[in-house]
């Protein structure tokens, strides 16, 4: 069976409920201090580092997202980490997960 690459932000580009979440993302990265007022508290975003200094992990906690799956709040880091961050630093993350408040007692965080 062949392999089928498609790009993630192509994927998402026509859901605008993932756009304006990633939006929200990337301005409090960035630390624009948006207002979120519609979609609940600003989410907390955790940068675990190596110790060489690489961002190994990224948590972000969040109750915006209650309703989307795992695997969407993952890609939404992502895209919103590439934003910020950069292609050479994206390079460097392993692991990128989403929480609610809820979850966040299973990750100890």
């Amino acid at each position: 069976m062949p392999v089928v690459k498609r790009s993630v932000a192509d994927k998402r580009a026509a859901d605008p409920k993932y756009q304006e979440l990633r939006k929200k993302l990337v301005s409090e990265w960035k630390g624009e201090m948006p207002a979120f007022a519609d979609l609940g508290s600003a989410p907390e975003i955790i940068e675990e580092e190596a110790k060489s200094g690489l961002i190994e992990s990224v948590y972000v906690v969040w109750e915006a997202w209650r309703d989307l799956d795992k695997q969407t709040r993952s890609e939404l880091i992502v895209d919103a980490f590439r934003e910020v961050k950069g292609e050479a630093k994206l390079a460097e993350l392993m692991m990128a997960i989403g929480l609610t408040q809820a979850e966040r007692a299973r990750y100890s965080l």
